[in-house]
């Protein structure tokens, strides 16, 4: 073999090389970009399903009528503190984890819906082509934590809110790989402005 036909023939194994690990390293690139948004649109997708659950459960809790904070005002008609009803917040806070965790163990909820166009990242294929169906599941039960904030809102007017914060961990079965979600949710179970002076102090449950 002549020396010009092995340097051609080293060439053309270097060129088949490079173009190999051209598209390993795009394949990789092109695979986690992939894996990045699709979990990204199932966290998205699995708070809406979060959210969704917690508008109908508001409905509910609403009927409920329970009477979750006490104004203790003095002779004069000034406040002098707010102090939440721990059994009404713990009646309400054991009602929601009940229907939230009930909600996602039917078959309602045991699936999101993706379509191919969604992949893309690209606004106009957004909701268009095949329809891609993700399998999930609950991963536990979810949590609620109890959070209050009390502040002045105008002159002579306070605003005392009582939020519960709930919490679900998802595990989606990607085609990627499987995928851990967490979905962090506020549910406003009072939001109310008082006539009055800013207490000096407040009580949560």
């Amino acid at each position: 073999m002549s020396r010009h036909k092995a340097s051609k023939k080293c060439m053309i194994s270097y060129i088949c090389l490079l173009v190999m690990v051209v598209l390993i390293v795009s394949f990789t690139l092109i695979h986690h970009s992939i894996k990045v948004h699709l979990a990204e649109l199932c966290k998205y997708k699995c708070g809406e399903i979060v959210n969704n659950i917690l508008a109908d459960t508001s409905l509910y809790a609403a009927s409920l009528e329970l009477d979750l904070y006490e104004i203790t005002k003095d002779s004069d008609g000034r406040i002098i503190s707010v102090n939440a009803d721990s059994q009404a917040v713990n009646q309400l806070q054991g009602y929601i984890r009940r229907a939230v965790n009930e909600k996602l163990s039917s078959k309602e909820y045991d699936k999101i819906m993706l379509t191919l166009g969604d992949l893309t990242d690209i606004a106009y294929f957004s909701g268009r082509g095949p329809d891609i169906s993700i399998n999930y599941q609950q991963s536990g039960t979810a949590g609620t934590k109890l959070e209050t904030s009390f502040e002045s809102a105008g002159i002579n007017q306070t605003r005392f809110k009582v939020s519960i914060m709930v919490s679900v961990e998802f595990t989606a079965f990607l085609p990627t790989g499987e995928e851990n979600i967490t979905i962090s949710q506020e549910y406003t179970a009072a939001d109310t402005v008082i006539v009055g002076q800013v207490p000096e102090c407040y009580f949560q449950a």
